[in-house]
């Protein structure tokens, strides 16, 4: 979401720009921070950008991975910020992103922060001008950036194993499908022709609910698309109801094997996020808020987010964490044991480390589970069909 701002400096000078934030109270938050006095917010509602239901207002994550990795390259070699970015916005193909690096050339030029001018552009996660921000006070810049890039490098690993690893069920299922609609539609009305020419043939209940669906799908074949774009849509509105995704989230913890999966996922992705932001010298409270908010299950997002309130008034990390239940307690541990040790980065690491190993071999196990199941479910489809066809062609050949 964009905002128009009017506001008065810490210097006094009086400014009207637009901002890009995820919320009113986030902007809010940040020009407090600054020490700005805010005159006015005005939002700017943009109907094209939310048109279609896959939109995303952020550039993919392979985009942004190879922008920091030549960002990250271009600093360590000595060239400076400014001319670092001239390069990357001279060489750059795709267009959403070279308007971007643009804009965070001409913020540059105004005076903003490298973070700062990140955070403008509205295109890159807060993780990302967090980091470059900390980077900048701790003149460790070329580290915080080479730390973000391979930090998103390793994500986008993950999740191609995990895109890897559904490729199979998936391509199975579709191939199913493609298969009963290719019998119900050039195989099935030869055999109903057939079975129309015998006037007493009485047929079981099976073939006639199979002749009955053919018939439907055939009457109303583009009910199929409408149906799944409905779903689509009603997910959507669904999901973005605070109250019934948050319950959504919270249940679906509870689902054996899967809960115990989306955990660890979960677990994992603030491990990193959290150790890279520690590191980088983040203050621990902005550093459980910005992982948190990395996290995709709202459920634990808001418990986590919710936990720095107790850690405000005086309680440690581990303790505020403990009490939320789902947490495996090798990660509890963990917290504990590097707030101990004043090595909470590092133990961090090893965290994401032992999560990123645990979740992939549970995404080997889950598609090992998933397989069999898929088998018998398509074995159970197509022998369905097969038996509902052959059980009336058995009566005409008694009959004959």
């Amino acid at each position: 979401m964009e905002y128009k701002v009017k506001y008065i400096d810490s210097e006094g000078k009086r400014h009207e720009k637009v901002y890009a934030f995820n919320s009113e109270n986030e902007l809010i938050e940040k020009l407090k921070a600054k020490k700005y006095e805010i005159l006015d917010i005005t939002s700017i509602n943009k109907k094209t950008k939310n048109m279609f239901i896959f939109s995303s207002n952020t550039l993919k994550e392979n985009i942004v991975t190879e922008l920091l990795k030549q960002f990250s390259i271009l600093l360590r070699s000595g060239i400076d910020i400014k001319t670092a970015m001239k390069f990357l916005h001279e060489q750059e193909s795709n267009k959403e992103l070279k308007t971007c690096l643009r804009d965070i050339g001409h913020y540059l030029d105004s005076g903003y922060t490298l973070g700062e001018s990140f955070e403008l552009c509205g295109k890159f996660p807060n993780l990302i001008s967090g980091v470059i921000e900390a980077g900048e006070f701790s003149s460790e810049l070329p580290a915080s950036m080479e730390m973000l890039s391979n930090y998103y490098d390793n994500e986008s690993k993950i999740k191609q194993n995990m895109r890897n690893a559904m490729y199979y069920p998936i391509i199975l299922l579709f191939v199913t499908g493609i298969i009963v609609l290719a019998i119900i539609t050039f195989v099935l009305p030869n055999y109903v022709t057939l079975f129309h020419s015998y006037e007493n043939l009485e047929l079981p209940w099976m073939t006639r609910l199979l002749i009955n669906g053919s018939n439907f799908l055939s009457k109303y074949f583009l009910l199929i698309p409408i149906c799944i774009i409905l779903l689509v849509i009603i997910f959507k509105i669904l999901k973005n109801n605070k109250k019934i995704y948050f319950n959504f989230s919270k249940q679906i913890l509870k689902v054996p094997v899967l809960g115990k999966y989306i955990v660890n996922l979960e677990v994992l992705r603030f491990s990193g996020v959290f150790s890279l932001l520690v590191k980088s010298g983040i203050e621990t409270i902005e550093a459980i808020k910005i992982a948190s908010k990395s996290l995709s299950n709202e459920y634990l997002k808001e418990r986590i987010l919710n936990s720095k309130n107790v850690i405000i008034k005086g309680s440690t990390i581990f303790d505020s964490l403990t009490q939320i239940d789902e947490l495996p307690k090798m990660f509890l541990n963990l917290i504990n044991v590097g707030e101990t040790s004043s090595k909470l980065g590092e133990t961090m690491d090893i965290s994401y480390n032992y999560y990123k190993d645990l979740v992939s071999n549970q995404s080997k196990k889950l598609t090992s589970l998933f397989e069999p199941l898929i088998i018998i479910f398509v074995s159970l489809v197509v022998g369905t069909i097969v038996i509902a066809i052959a059980l009336p062609t058995f009566e005409i050949v008694n009959i004959l």
